[in-house]
């Protein structure tokens, strides 16, 4: 068994429900307050080859204290000094439990990372 160590501080911002249009769908106002920050990983997925211009899928790995995480909310890196650096638009959440050893326990996230123009997962 492999064990990855934390390479970065990651922190959730669950996204809030806003007003429903005439059709019913919930159009979201914001992000809550930031969870955390916990020890967590980050690494670049496969989907686009470095270098070239593109939307890339993120796998991290969050600490199981920032669960429920949901499709469209934020895990936000956090900067020694507290700011939040980079966010990434969760596409899919799991929480991940070790039957023996709860302390290797992790919600494993796939995520792309939003920017200041829009997320286009």
């Amino acid at each position: 068994m492999a064990v990855l160590l934390a390479d970065r501080v990651l922190g959730v911002r669950a996204q809030q429900a806003g007003a429903r249009d005439a059709h019913g769908d919930v159009f979201p106002a914001g992000w809550g307050p930031l969870r955390g920050p916990w020890p967590g990983r980050a690494m670049e997925g496969p989907d686009t080859p470095r270098g070239q211009e593109g939307d890339r899928t993120w796998r991290l790995a969050v600490d199981p204290a920032g669960w429920p995480l949901n499709q469209g909310d934020l895990v936000v890196e956090v900067a020694g000094d507290g700011t939040e650096t980079t966010a990434f638009l969760v596409t899919s959440a799991d929480l991940i439990t070790h039957s023996v050893d709860p302390a290797v326990d992790y919600i494993r996230v796939e995520a792309n990372r939003r920017t200041e123009a829009g997320t286009s997962p």
